[in-house]
């Protein structure tokens, strides 16, 4: 089994390998130019929105990045981090005392 993924694995990079050569899938295309974006600026974390502002690509927006970035995190290039909690609205104490 674990064989078998493997060579689905390869067969899915081989075609979109393929369809690069042809200009044929503007999500691979655009996920490259991300890819070098990355590695010009060295980065090892970044956000979307540092794609969107940096205007990666000419992608101006979240629906237009999310597709290639979801692209390079199914093939390995990314991982994706878990957002860093959030504190309440209002600060620590958003939560009242409660009277003993």
């Amino acid at each position: 089994m674990a064989r078998a993924v493997l060579i689905c694995r390869a067969l899915v990079a081989h075609g979109l390998g393929a369809f690069n050569l042809l200009g044929r899938d503007p999500v691979v295309e655009l996920a490259q130019r991300i890819l070098e974006w990355i590695a010009r600026g060295r980065r090892t974390r970044f956000r979307t929105r540092d794609t969107q502002h940096d205007q990666v690509g000419g992608l101006w927006t979240r629906d237009a990045v999310e597709p290639c970035l979801r692209l390079l995190v199914d093939f390995g290039y990314l991982f994706p981090l878990a957002p860093a909690p959030r504190e309440p609205q209002g600060g620590p104490s958003a939560t009242p005392p409660q009277p003993e």
